[in-house]
């Protein structure tokens, strides 16, 4: 026995998304998230990539809080460098990237690795408390005083991202050390879940006894909400004496798992994940194809036709050869003047409350692309 997490974790594709760009996971000494970007250009496999390097490691990883630290670095510009590798190989998967965000055990707390969106936040005395920042454009007005963290989690461009690991920028990582004590309870999320669902409902269903109700329980909130993006939950307690468990992987590093080694997922496996596809069936049924054309109706996002910056209503999927969404107007703004990681952000699809909100959106990638010179504020149609 030795200090360690009990931990449980789970990922789901969601209702909306056809692909998992989520990965995640859960051991003894270190559990983690990431969350794909890129769409087409594979963000499953730098999820994935984060998560494997991770999990590939473990056996290796130090006790020394500095050497946990380095460790977590290493281990991130690893999966940093294979992104860089893949997408040198395959212009198509330029783009491609992911989130980061980690907490490990040392002999002397805990250390918290984070890059992107994804969230880790700690329950403790019933209080519960993030404890990552997102880098996100939100947050910078946010950290600026422009707007409040309530107007943030409604703004129509929450989901742009200002860091992730993208093989082709330098990693800057936050890394934070913690103290922590028997009984702390941890919980590591795509912003599937925390864009979904309230930190009233997190702290109450996280605060149940069993780790594994909690997992389910949160990503069946999150399914009975719509689930417009994929979702992945990891929850640990952190414990003096903590029995090994075996680490695990959930989501797109599970499923490249599975595709490499060509075996079928175990038993155990298929049924934790059969609830959740009986509920998905569920609600499709109960929610009715009139009710879903509906909320389809109302839906808005700005994306890509593939070579200008598109507002469409709709949602960015299709069902076989039949697209949920149609252009609306196709801005002047090449896909080719973003910056990188407005151009992944752009290529997945960001929703927005409405047309004018597209507008806005549009105005700001215009004055953030090439098509503008910060210097002289001169803009070039």
């Amino acid at each position: 026995m030795t200090s360690g997490f009990w931990a449980a974790a789970n990922s789901h594709v969601g209702v909306v998304r056809k692909g998992n760009e989520d990965a995640g996971l859960a051991s003894l000494k270190l559990l983690a998230v990431a969350d794909g970007m890129g769409g087409h250009a594979a963000g499953e496999v730098a999820s994935s990539a984060v998560i494997r390097t991770l999990n590939d490691g473990l056996s290796s990883m130090p006790t020394e809080m500095e050497a946990v630290e380095r460790w977590l670095l290493e281990a991130v510009n690893n999966a940093h460098g294979f992104v860089g590798d893949l997408i040198a190989n395959d212009a198509d998967r330029r783009g491609m990237g992911t989130t980061f965000s980690a907490l490990a055990v040392s002999d002397d707390g805990i250390v918290i690795g984070h890059i992107g969106d994804s969230r880790i936040y700690r329950l403790r005395d019933g209080v519960l408390q993030q404890l990552t920042t997102d880098h996100t454009y939100v947050q910078m007005l946010v950290d600026r005083g422009e707007i409040s963290p309530e107007e943030a989690a409604i703004h129509p461009r929450r989901n742009l991202m200002l860091r992730a690991i993208d093989g082709l920028h330098d990693v800057v990582i936050d890394i934070t050390k913690i103290d922590v004590v028997s009984g702390d309870r941890f919980l590591l999320c795509s912003d599937g879940l925390s864009g979904v669902i309230s930190n009233d409902v997190i702290r109450e269903v996280l605060s149940r006894p069993d780790l594994t109700l909690a997992v389910s329980t949160l990503i069946e909130f999150t399914l009975a909400a719509g689930a417009p993006d994929n979702v992945t939950v990891v929850v640990g307690e952190f414990q003096h004496e903590a029995a090994d468990f075996g680490a695990f992987v959930v989501g797109s590093a599970l499923e490249e798992t599975q595709t490499l080694e060509e075996e079928p997922e175990p038993e155990v496996r298929r049924r934790r994940f059969g609830w959740l596809i009986g509920l998905v069936i569920a609600i499709v049924i109960g929610v009715g194809l009139f009710t879903l054309s509906a909320w389809i109706d109302k839906q808005w996002y700005v994306g890509t036709n593939g070579t200008y910056v598109t507002i469409y209503n709709g949602i960015p999927q299709s069902v076989g050869p039949l697209a949920l969404s149609e252009p609306i107007r196709v801005s002047s703004i090449s896909v080719a003047a973003l910056s990188e990681v407005d151009r992944a952000t752009i290529e997945s699809g960001v929703a927005v409350a409405s047309l004018n909100d597209g507008i806005d959106l549009l105005d700001v990638l215009y004055e953030r692309s090439s098509l503008c010179d910060p210097a002289t504020s001169q803009c070039t149609k």
